[in-house]
C-alpha cells in the first residue's frame, strides 16, 4: 500500500510476481507512486509481469519507465479493438508468461 500523511493514495495486489491489481488515487497520480508499488512488488517477488490493454497509455508509460518489455498481445480480447497486452520486468520474466 502507499500513504499519504496517513491517508491511503494507491495499493498494488499481485500473486506469484503477477501484479493483477494496481491503483492509485487521481489525485496523487503523476508522483512515482505506480513506480514505487511495483519497486515493492520487485523487492518482495524477485520478478513482475502485469497485463494492460490497448488505449491503456498512462498505464503503459509506467511500465515502459520501469524498464517492462512488451511480451504478447491478444487481439480483441477486452472486445473488439481492445487488445489484452502483456508485460515483463526482465527477458527471463518474459519467457514466464
Amino acid at each position: 500500500t502507499a500513504h499519504v500523511d496517513g491517508q491511503l493514495v494507491g495499493f498494488a495486489t499481485w500473486s506469484d510476481g503477477f501484479v493483477t491489481t494496481l491503483v492509485v488515487a487521481p489525485a496523487f497520480r503523476g508522483r512515482g507512486i505506480a513506480q514505487g508499488l511495483y519497486r515493492e512488488v520487485a523487492r518482495v517477488m524477485g520478478s513482475v509481469s502485469t497485463t494492460s490493454w490497448t488505449g491503456n497509455e498512462a498505464y503503459q508509460h509506467v511500465l515502459a519507465k520501469l524498464g517492462f518489455v512488451h511480451v504478447a498481445s491478444i487481439p480483441n480480447d477486452r472486445g473488439l479493438g481492445f487488445d489484452t497486452e502483456f508485460f515483463a520486468d526482465s527477458p527471463h520474466t518474459a519467457l514466464a508468461v
